[in-house]
């Protein structure tokens, strides 16, 4: 399993993670935003397998596909993220905007009608190459909670949990506990827990390994 602790310092440094604290007013004007947790995995195989048969999620599907990240930042630890992605198995390439981390109120200034515009000029978009993977996701639902299982190459396997927007303190924390119950039945701990999506973990990740090859020059 991966040493989440650099990761963490990473995380801090690009998106100040652990300064992050939740409002305790009964409901709030604005809705909390996803909010997403990454658990390391020894083996995102045998979570599937788990998922299945301990959690009884519900198999929502999956795929093997080879990924370019294109990250655009907006305000200070907020990211979102254009993904031109192919399948690896069909080589048929779409563009997927990923923008949970962006409040609904902020505008991205583009629209999914863009999509050949965006793979033929993103940089016009504000939008710059972050990092390529590759890597085999399984995606599930229990409830109101997605869970999806990733093995991506020469990073690890991670499980990544989202908490839904809510415009209610005591909803948000509702759904914390449930994503920590499910996660103890496949013998994950709240401890594990990495607070963000895996693309921006994999992000600080290519961060860390970058300031540690400076340092040994």
């Amino acid at each position: 399993m991966i040493d989440a602790n650099p990761l963490l310092n990473a995380l801090d440094r690009l998106a100040g993670v652990r300064k992050k604290t939740l409002g305790k007013e009964h409901k709030l004007k604005w809705k909390l935003p996803e909010a997403r947790l990454s658990f390391p995995l020894q083996d995102a195989e045998e979570t599937v397998g788990l998922l299945e048969k301990k959690v009884h999620a519900k198999f929502l599907g999956g795929g093997e596909y080879s990924e370019v990240v294109h990250a655009k930042q907006f305000g200070e630890g907020v990211f979102s993220y254009l993904l031109v992605r192919t399948d690896r198995k069909t080589e048929e390439e779409t563009v997927v905007a990923e923008t949970y981390m962006v409040q609904e109120e902020e505008k991205l200034g583009l629209e999914v009608t863009s999509a050949y515009k965006m793979m033929e000029d993103l940089q016009e978009l504000g939008y710059e190459e972050a990092l390529a993977r590759e890597y085999t996701v399984w995606r599930f639902a229990s409830l109101e909670i997605p869970l999806a299982a990733f093995s991506i190459e020469e990073f690890g396997d991670f499980l990544e949990v989202a908490l839904p927007a809510t415009n209610f303190v005591h909803q948000r924390e509702r759904s914390e506990k449930r994503a920590y119950e499910l996660v103890a039945k496949l013998g994950l701990k709240k401890e594990d827990a990495i607070p963000t999506d895996v693309i921006t973990l994999q992000m600080a990740g290519e961060m860390e390994k970058a300031q540690k090859g400076k340092g040994r020059r």
